[in-house]
C-alpha cells in the first residue's frame, strides 16, 4: 500500500512539474499578427505643454537585404499603410537574438539578446554606465507565462519576452531607455498594451491605467451617484462591482471610480 501511495505521489509530482514547465513559452519578439501600442508625448517645444497621443507598431511582410530576410516594421496612428516606408527592418535568429536595420543601407545591429540577457545589457547601454538586471519574474499573456526582466533604473522598467521594454523612451526598434528625455522634445513614454490585429487587448502593461489616464486627459474625478448608475470598463463591457481607483466609463465620461462617502 505504501509503495502504491509513493508511486501515486511521484506521478502527481512529476505531472505537476511538467505542467509548470509547459506553462512557460518563449515568444519571439519579431512576429506578425500583433500590434504594439505606445504612449507618446508630442510636446509643444515653444510652450512646453504636454500633448499626449499614441502610435502603433506592427510587422507586416518581409524584405531581403544583402541576402538576409527581414520583417518590415511599420509605425502608424490609426491604420497600417503598407505603401509607407517601414521604420525598421528586423529579424530574430534561433538563439533569440534580435537584429535591426533602420534603413536598407544601414548595417544591421543587435538590439536584444533574449537568450543571454544578463550578460548582454551591462555591455550594451553604455549611457547607463552598466545597466544590469535586478530581478527576473514572469508575466502571463496568450495563455502562457513569459520571462520578465526588471532593471536597476529609477523608473520601473521591464523587458518582457515577446513584448520588449514597457517603460521609458523605448520601442521595438529604438530600445534605449530614458527616465527623463535630455531635452524638451517629443518622446515615447512607454508601451500601453499589446493588441491583436483586430484591436483586441492581448496584454496590458503594468502602467496601463496611468498611460490611459494621460492619453485621455483624465483627472481623479469622484463618481456622481445621482447620474447614470451603470459603469463600463474601457472596452465598453458593463461592470457590476466597480473597484476603487479604477478607470471606468460612467455617464458618458471616463472617470476614476471612488466610492461615494456615506
Amino acid at each position: 500500500m505504501k509503495r502504491i501511495l509513493f508511486l501515486l505521489c511521484s506521478v502527481l509530482f512529476y505531472t505537476g512539474v511538467c505542467m509548470a514547465d509547459a506553462s512557460y513559452l518563449y515568444t519571439p519578439l519579431v512576429r506578425e499578427g500583433v500590434v504594439w501600442v505606445h504612449l507618446y508625448n508630442d510636446i509643444d517645444e515653444m510652450s512646453t505643454d504636454n500633448n499626449y497621443t499614441s502610435y502603433k507598431l506592427q510587422f507586416s511582410g518581409t524584405e531581403t537585404i544583402d541576402d538576409i530576410e527581414y520583417h518590415k516594421l511599420y509605425r502608424y496612428t490609426n491604420s497600417i499603410n503598407l505603401d509607407d516606408a517601414p521604420v525598421a527592418y528586423m529579424r530574430e535568429d534561433e538563439d533569440k537574438v534580435v537584429y535591426c536595420r533602420l534603413t536598407t543601407g544601414q548595417p544591421e545591429q543587435i538590439l536584444y539578446d533574449f537568450g543571454n540577457p544578463a550578460d548582454f545589457y551591462p555591455n550594451r547601454y553604455t549611457r547607463w554606465h552598466g545597466l544590469t538586471i535586478a530581478d527576473v519574474s514572469t508575466v502571463e499573456y496568450g495563455g502562457a507565462t513569459h520571462n520578465c526582466y526588471s532593471f536597476n533604473v529609477l523608473t520601473e522598467t521591464n523587458l518582457i519576452e515577446g513584448i520588449g521594454f514597457d517603460y521609458g523612451d523605448a520601442n521595438l526598434y529604438a530600445p534605449i531607455m530614458e527616465d527623463v528625455p535630455d531635452c524638451i522634445c517629443p518622446y515615447t513614454i512607454g508601451l500601453i498594451e499589446l493588441q491583436d490585429v483586430d484591436g483586441n487587448t492581448i496584454y496590458k502593461t503594468k502602467h496601463y491605467s496611468k498611460f490611459i489616464s494621460l492619453l485621455s486627459g483624465i483627472t481623479d474625478l469622484k463618481a456622481d451617484s445621482t447620474k447614470d448608475s451603470y459603469y463600463y470598463d474601457l472596452q465598453g463591457r458593463p461592470v457590476i462591482r466597480p473597484e476603487q481607483g479604477t478607470l471606468y466609463i460612467h455617464g458618458g465620461k471616463v472617470i476614476r471610480y471612488f466610492r461615494p462617502s456615506e
